[in-house]
């Protein structure tokens, strides 16, 4: 029944249903990747709605190469693109810490993830334990790419995050860019 409940519909469901899709989306969409041995060299976040690719990506990094958490960070947002789709803040999904912690406290523990490194990805600003976790912030900072589906995209994002980007350049969400913040 909860595999009908996180495949009938994208954009339904409660906060709980949500957070499930963004997982397989995510986390389950990498390891469908290896379980047919593809290796792409590029990996690309539709919103942030799979944003928690690039927490597997860097769980993996830890795990297999033996990587810091702060060096998996760097070695996997290098080949991350970010495309931004929804122009108003009601499309993007936060999630409360406590919440976050019930899905991924044993995972961040196992995986070698801080969890609140974890959680500062998801914040505009990292210090606020009582910030919600941003998918899109998640996916913004983990990626070195970024782009915008359309010009009113593109024109309306840099006010969206101005919060961890307050002086964008100019086309700065079409091009090759840098992270607007770090992890602690």
């Amino acid at each position: 029944q909860i595999h009908r409940e996180l495949s009938d519909t994208l954009h339904g469901g409660d906060i709980h249903i949500r957070m499930r899709q963004e997982v397989v989306f995510g986390i389950g969409g990498l390891r469908a990747l290896e379980a047919v041995n593809l290796k792409p060299t590029v990996y690309h976040m539709n919103e942030g709605h799979s944003a928690f690719l690039a927490i597997e990506r860097m769980r993996l990094l830890i795990e297999q190469q033996h990587l810091g958490f702060s060096e998996a960070f760097d070695a996997c947002r290098t080949n991350n693109v970010f495309t931004k789709h929804t122009s108003v803040p009601a499309g993007i999904d936060y999630y409360e810490p406590g919440m976050l912690y019930d899905y991924f406290g044993d995972y961040c523990q196992r995986g070698g993830i801080p969890f609140d490194q974890f959680l500062a990805l998801g914040r505009s600003n990292p210090l606020d334990s009582g910030e919600r976790f941003s998918m899109a912030v998640a996916a913004i900072k983990t990626s070195a790419f970024r782009n915008a589906v359309s010009s009113l995209a593109r024109q309306l994002s840099p006010d969206l995050f101005r919060a961890i980007w307050p002086n964008p350049p100019p086309g700065a969400v079409a091009s090759r860019t840098h992270p607007p913040s770090r992890p602690l």
